[in-house]
């Protein structure tokens, strides 16, 4: 289980330097896309004939390294931004409490 972390850890610094101009939803849904392929790897597929080998669960423990954060690390900002607009300026302190909360929540219960 350490080869997740060796690979999550660059590459959640990394998403911060992803252009502005590509939409944080766009982002996430391609990374779960990828996160199929990862999981067919962690886990044998018998459907697609991937074997049941140490060297395919760390490719794909590998692979879910890489995209997971691409997955995580833009949900909070689109969390905030979807709820912001329907509460008053002064609120945007307690928003961004609430809904880091919410995230780190639901982050720790899987």
């Amino acid at each position: 289980f350490i080869v997740m972390p060796i690979f999550y850890i660059p590459t959640s610094v990394y998403v911060q330097q992803v252009p502005n101009g590509i939409q944080k939803r766009t982002i996430m849904i391609i990374a779960a896309l990828f996160s199929f392929v990862s999981n067919l790897f962690v886990g044998p597929s018998q459907i697609f004939g991937i074997p049941d080998s140490i060297a395919m669960m760390l490719i794909g423990q590998a692979l879910r390294g890489l995209i997971d954060p691409f997955t995580l690390v833009p949900v909070l900002p689109e969390m905030i931004e979807c709820v912001l607009p329907h509460y008053p300026a002064s609120a945007e302190m307690e928003i961004n409490n609430i809904a880091s909360g919410m995230f780190n929540m639901f982050l720790g219960l899987g």
